[in-house]
Parts: structure tokens; C-alpha cells; sequence
């Protein structure tokens, strides 16, 4: 069976990995499985939605500066994202200690854009891949996950 990409597209039943052509500063790359960018219309949104996840690992000793990835980072990132075509929102998640078990999250943070479609997150991304890769030394040494995902259900409370 052949895998990766043809034509030009990537098959369903194939798994590859982008990189885009730039720096990505952390020597994180887009492992994506092809088969989750055939998108589904979300049901509740009438409208089609990928989540792109940078999950940062909790590891012994790691260094995570939540004060500039909030307040400098993704605001840039934000920014530049936000006005791109399909940018339906962004969330970042933050983990947390439970003391009273000795529990530690396993991810220090997670971030997560939603976009229409796996092409309009490139279109948007790739512009300033350099520039916000180059940006991640100075929040943290760890080298994030990168999770595609197709949105199944998701439904929040309305006011």
C-alpha cells in the first residue's frame, strides 16, 4: 500500500511528517496523521474544526516561564494567527499540582488553535513560523508535542 503524500495531498491512510522549511528553534516537528484531516462537519458549529495542540511535557527539571508565554508570546501569536482565514479561537490550558495527592500534571501547558481546516492552520502558521519558533527559547527548554486533531463534539454552556 503506498503512504505519504500524492498528488500533492496527502492519502487518508497515511501517516507523514512537515516541517515547512523553517527553523522551528526546539527541533519540534508536525507529525501529523493524515487520516484526522478528513474533516467531519461539527455539529454544533455547522462548520468544519481542527485543533492544533502544543503540548509541553512536564519533565524533571524542565523550564516553562508562564508570565512571558502569557503576557508576550501568544499574544504575538494571537496576533498574527487570528486574522488568518478559518481561525476559530485558541485556549491554553495550564497543568497543575494537586498537593494533596502528590499528583503532578503530566504536561506543564497546553495550547490549542482551532481552525476550519488543517490547510487554513499552514496558511496562517507557516508566514511566521520563524518568527514565533524563534520565540520559544525564551519561554521554555521543553520540546513540545504536537497533536492534530479533528474536533468530534464539543458543546460549552451558553448564557
Amino acid at each position: 500500500m503506498k503512504t505519504g503524500i500524492v498528488d500533492g495531498k496527502p492519502r487518508p491512510d497515511a501517516a507523514y511528517c512537515i516541517s515547512g522549511g523553517f527553523n522551528i528553534g526546539v527541533a519540534a516537528t508536525l507529525c501529523v496523521v493524515a487520516r484526522f484531516l478528513i474533516f467531519l462537519p461539527d455539529w454544533r458549529w455547522g462548520r468544519n474544526m481542527v485543533n492544533i495542540s502544543s503540548i509541553y511535557p512536564n519533565n524533571a527539571g524542565c523550564r516553562f516561564d508562564f508570565d512571558y508565554y502569557l503576557k508576550t508570546h501568544l499574544p504575538m501569536s494571537i496576533d498574527r494567527l487570528s486574522s488568518a482565514k478559518g481561525f476559530n479561537g485558541v485556549s491554553v490550558e495550564r497543568g497543575v499540582r494537586i498537593e494533596s495527592l502528590d499528583i503532578d500534571s503530566a504536561y506543564v501547558a497546553m495550547c490549542h488553535y482551532y481552525f476550519a481546516s488543517f490547510e487554513d492552520f499552514l496558511a496562517a502558521f507557516l508566514p511566521h513560523a520563524e518568527e514565533r519558533q524563534g520565540d520559544v527559547i525564551h519561554y521554555t527548554d521543553i520540546v513540545p508535542v504536537i497533536q492534530i486533531s479533528r474536533i468530534e463534539i464539543a458543546q460549552w454552556p451558553t448564557d
